[in-house]
């Protein structure tokens, strides 16, 4: 397809509230922009790869419904019509569930759980299934493709992990919303390596039925969208709560960790969280140095409390059976699972307690920490994608963000674009603090401004690796 053939993002300076707005005045229907993302997705995911699956037809017809249904006086609420893209790790009536794995998991997983039926009930379009790595486990397979870091067409680049379908979706605009989870960092991380706001809320927040869990007590869902406004938006929808409103940036006190967080650093990162944290200053808000407890201490929980769950989840007993389907690089993560006891496992829980207890400690007096993201800009796939490579790139670029998730922190990864890569920014705040997170992270969306997303027109110029159900 040539690239002015490419429809444009129909978000791509649109928020969710000028959509439905513009929804409701009939300025603009639920099928066409549906249409250009499906035509979007035809065009650019054969290189990005974001999409597994692609339900054209239902959301078409869903689509159609939507209109009818406006037309009729019937509204839905804040988020009918909006179009979005589903991690595959959770089931979908109608929609292959695969979580990345060759093993079938469709039973496992159970029948489309509360999360994904509040979508519909919203109004949401659902476009399809975007990928991720086998059971959420790192950041790529052997067996199935890595999507395409959508900011570098000539060069095959990281998107993160283990929720890249949906951040290379959301970035490359072919969804208006989407949808993942993070247990390390795999909304996070993506949205830091992609250029999108990834939002993380606490583990409690939403329901978790109808979902592959890597790790049920620090398992999180979360949205990628294009801007923390636009956050604010799907959070109030999906909660009932208020939509968190921005505050006056002198009212606001963000610690900067004195350890860990900040070592380590790529020189593009250091100088792009260098100069956000400047200009936050500049206008008022008050960077306090601080120190995060427990900074050495929560690996074991995170290494060893996720391999032994999926290993429970899905039986000891049909991961050794099935093993030669199991990716090499999964296998290799879960064979630790074996050799660990129930005493430690439980030891494990309850040291996790604490630190959550003292984290929260700490932090009082604080509207949250604020860190890196990652530690680096994306990486060329090539250089990492062999050997020890592999656990060290994880290691590193999870670094910052699998701490919050061991302490039950919700978080959120707010774009820096300074050159040809994005940088991520940081918000860690306790559980169940949401709404005030996400009021932080507006304010620093009124001050740092709202990045650019990538030019994807590159994409238009080879044949695709992939191909899509």
């Amino acid at each position: 397809m040539a690239t002015h053939n490419l429809p444009p993002d129909p978000f791509r300076t649109r928020s969710l509230a000028a959509y439905g707005e513009d929804l409701r005045s009939g300025r603009v229907s639920a099928e066409a922009v549906t249409r250009a993302f499906l035509d979007r997705i035809e065009a650019l995911n054969p290189r990005l790869d974001a999409f597994i699956h692609v339900a054209a037809e239902p959301a078409m017809k869903t689509a159609r419904g939507i209109d009818q249904l406006l037309a009729g006086g019937t509204d839905l609420g804040p988020l009918m019509g909006v179009p979005v893209a589903i991690k595959d790790l959770f089931a979908v009536d109608g929609m292959p569930t695969g979580a990345g794995s060759r093993l079938d998991v469709e039973k496992d997983i159970g029948p489309e759980g509360s999360f994904i039926k509040s979508l519909k009930r919203a109004g949401c379009i659902l476009l399809g299934k975007a990928r991720t790595v086998e059971f959420a486990l790192g950041a790529f397979n052997d067996t199935h493709p890595l999507p395409w870091n959508p900011w570098s067409p000539s060069l095959h680049r990281m998107p993160g992990g283990s929720s890249h379908g949906s951040a290379v979706a959301q970035a490359a605009g072919l969804s208006a919303l989407a949808i993942g989870t993070d247990t390390g960092g795999s909304v996070r991380m993506p949205a830091s390596y992609c250029g999108t706001v990834g939002f993380k809320a606490s583990p409690e927040l939403w329901p978790k039925d109808g979902l592959m869990p890597l790790n049920p007590v620090i398992d999180s869902l979360g949205t990628f969208t294009n801007t923390v406004a636009d956050a604010c938006y799907a959070y109030a929808a999906l909660t009932g709560d208020a939509e968190p409103r921005s505050v006056a940036p002198r009212t606001l006190r963000l610690g900067k960790p004195v350890n860990y967080f900040f070592e380590g650093l790529e020189s593009e990162v250091a100088d792009a969280i260098d100069e956000a944290l400047s200009r936050l200053a500049g206008a008022g808000v008050e960077i306090v140095p601080c120190e995060v407890p427990h900074v050495n201490d929560f690996q074991d929980f995170y290494l060893y409390g996720g391999v032994t769950s999926v290993v429970g989840y899905l039986g000891g007993e049909r991961v050794k059976r099935e093993y030669d389907l199991i990716d090499r690089y999964t296998r290799d993560r879960l064979k630790n699972a074996f050799d660990y006891s129930a005493d430690r496992y439980v030891a494990l829980y309850r040291g996790r307690e604490a630190m959550a207890r003292a984290a929260t400690e700490a932090i009082r007096g604080l509207d949250g920490w604020v860190t890196p993201t990652t530690v680096m800009v994306a990486a060329p796939f090539e250089e990492i994608a062999k050997g020890p490579k592999r656990a060290e790139w994880i290691a590193r670029n999870a670094r910052n963000t699998r701490i919050f998730n061991v302490l039950g922190f919700c978080g959120l990864s707010f774009p820096l674009v300074r050159s040809d890569l994005p940088v991520g920014l940081q918000i860690a705040a306790p559980a169940r603090t949401e709404a005030r997170l996400l009021a932080v992270a507006r304010t620093i969306e009124d001050v740092l401004g709202t990045p650019p997303k990538p030019d994807v027109s590159g994409f238009l110029e080879k044949k695709g690796r992939g191909e899509m159900t």
